[in-house]
């Protein structure tokens, strides 16, 4: 592992708050853990991704999802080096997206209100045309994050009152 993995900093801060929402439990809505880690389900699902497991007792979810990962980039890259140095470079071919989803349900200490807090991360692995690895991310890019949670709002909002 490499030295400070482990630790925090302001990045860490921030991806954690780009990963993160709070949704009120009570109140108008009238939400709770469950039916949040239903509408995420649903919303994954929606989005192609498969359940590959989840445990509602503890407030887990994970999802994935397969996709084409050829780059005409590389593919021009490929010929490229061929043509001038015979050199077979290998390209990318098929990618995985892994998406986790943990809840948990936290009451606010100056209100009686509750709220479930949801983190959700995304990965993706590619691999190659020879079967390797080439690539093993997280993705931080913060429409992602905005639009599975402006997603899971509606959805929320939507099952919350039978509409």
């Amino acid at each position: 592992m490499p030295k400070g993995a482990l630790e925090w900093n302001d990045s860490t801060m921030k991806l954690r708050q780009l990963q993160s929402k709070k949704f009120e439990v009570e109140g108008k809505q009238k939400l709770d853990e469950l039916m949040v880690l239903r509408s995420a389900v649903l919303l994954l699902q929606d989005e192609g991704y498969n359940l590959a497991s989840s445990e509602a007792a503890l407030g887990v979810l994970h999802a994935d999802k397969d996709a084409d990962a050829t780059e005409g980039g590389q593919i021009a890259g490929k010929v490229v080096m061929a043509v001038l140095f015979g050199a077979d470079v290998p390209i990318d071919t098929v990618q995985k997206f892994k998406v986790s989803v943990v809840t948990r349900v936290q009451a606010d200490k100056d209100s009686d209100k509750k709220f479930v807090i949801v983190r959700v991360t995304f990965q993706r692995i590619v691999w190659n045309e020879k079967g390797q690895i080439s690539k093993l991310e997280s993705l931080e890019d913060p429409k992602l994050y905005e639009k599975f949670f402006g997603e899971l709002s509606k959805s929320l909002f939507l099952t919350a009152n039978d509409i």
